[in-house]
């Protein structure tokens, strides 16, 4: 199977089976059904994004794609920038965004028989589970500050505008924290800067309001156009708290966004923070598009990639190389040499079957872990054989591209369940996109 004819397989996988009936990504099925809602703001913010970049690519007519795909890729990004709408909307709470949505089974009020942090709108009769946390937020911030240069759509970019706006006012009328609709603080929402120890949430806050006052930067079409002096005044909104957070050192954190020294410590340890890894880059790739020329993207990006380089994932080899333009960070290393095999190469091993699948016996990666346990903990503890797995008898990986997507995971003795084929299709156009593949 070529890669194309992949991307083809891959493409009806996930047009027939996850998106869900308010446009919104299931990360994962079991028996044909979702089953989680935790991070259905994650992933869907990774899908609009992986969508925007293939119609950006597709429409470029020098790449001799059909006008049919160019109109489904342009349908399917729309279709998910407003589930990311609905994640707002939802809430009934100006810029507060709910993990997932799901409809309401029952025709009356189940208000009372809700479990934890799930919410129910009359409105809309739809369940909404609360609780957002940074990493579910900037997965969607990056979705918009794509889907905003990319999609060359009146509505489009205006919810966009509508609603980044109000997530930034929401972090300037509570302090730079995300409050629950219960008023408190969610468990992961304070994008405080707390004495140097919140660098990654830093990058979090400058990522929001990087897009807030690109999408409100005014644009005249004439001299002395009426709504001049509105239109500048909202710009200067964001604009001015943007640089506020910057005299405040945010910057500075910003750099050491997942380079700090207890994320040596944790390597050292032989452990990887794979969410918080995915989270930097994701806010790196936000800011690309909303502000490429601000100056603590690079050192950023740099200083991350000293820590990630060995995990061999092209997300994170694919957005350093862009950003910063310089193969010094790579210690002379190629993307090749990074991801470890030819691009066309670990595009086209990636597993097919996207379900998980039995093994007699259980190996081991020697070059990721040198534990004779699961990583994750939910296998029964065994020895495992330290010896690598062909690619090709490998399950897949949970669906996230934040780690190498060729290492053994949990979900072995899960047969029902089936992953989306998200991670390949998202580094896939991330890499076209950006003309490494």
């Amino acid at each position: 199977m070529k890669i194309t004819e992949k991307e083809e397989f891959f493409n009806k996988a996930i047009l027939d089976r996850f998106i869900s009936p308010e446009d919104l990504f299931y990360g994962s099925l079991e028996h044909g059904k979702c089953s989680t809602w935790d991070d259905q703001c994650y992933v869907s913010g990774l899908a609009a994004a992986a969508y925007c970049m293939k119609y950006a690519y597709c429409r470029d007519t020098e790449h001799g794609v059909s006008c049919m795909d160019v109109i489904e890729a342009k349908a399917t990004a729309i279709k998910l920038i407003r589930g990311l709408f609905l994640l707002q909307d939802v809430t009934g709470v100006p810029g507060l965004v709910a993990r997932g949505v799901k409809e309401c089974e029952t025709a009356n009020d189940p208000t009372e028989f809700l479990a934890e942090n799930w919410h129910y709108n009359k409105k809309l009769h739809l369940l909404w589970k609360g609780d957002i946390s940074t990493d579910q937020l900037i997965s969607l911030v990056m979705g918009y500050s794509v889907g905003y240069e990319l999609i060359d759509n009146k509505k489009i970019r205006d919810g966009i505008r509508k609603r980044i706006t109000a997530i930034a006012d929401h972090l300037i009328a509570n302090d730079m924290q995300i409050l629950d609709i219960s008023g408190s603080r969610t468990r992961h929402g304070d994008l405080r800067k707390r004495l140097g120890f919140n660098p990654l949430n830093c990058f979090i806050g400058l990522a929001v309001f990087s897009l807030s006052k690109r999408v409100t930067k005014p644009v005249f079409e004439y001299a002395g156009d009426e709504d001049e002096a509105g239109d500048l005044l909202y710009h200067k909104k964001y604009e001015n708290y943007y640089e506020k957070l910057i005299s405040q050192g945010y910057d500075t954190q910003a750099k050491k966004a997942q380079s700090a020294w207890w994320d040596w410590v944790v390597k050292w340890l032989g452990k990887t923070n794979h969410s918080d890894n995915a989270m930097a880059f994701i806010a790196f790739l936000s800011i690309h598009f909303s502000d490429p020329e601000a100056p603590f993207l690079k050192p950023a990006v740099q200083n991350c990639w000293k820590l990630v380089k060995s995990n061999q994932v092209p997300f994170f080899a694919y957005v350093t190389e862009k950003i910063t333009w310089d193969f010094s960070a790579y210690d002379s290393c190629t993307i090749r040499d990074i991801i470890g095999v030819k691009d066309d190469e670990y595009f086209q091993d990636y597993p097919i079957d996207l379900h998980p699948k039995k093994m007699d016996k259980i190996y081991l990666e020697v070059r990721y872990r040198k534990w004779p346990i699961n990583g994750h903990g939910s296998v029964p503890q065994r020895w495992l054989f330290h010896e690598p797995v062909p690619i090709q008898d490998r399950f897949l990986d949970v669906f996230d591209p934040k780690e190498n997507s060729r290492r053994l995971s949990e979900g072995w003795d899960q047969p029902f369940k089936e992953f989306s084929p998200l991670s390949w299709i998202f580094q896939y156009w991330l890499g076209k996109f950006f003309s490494f593949i």
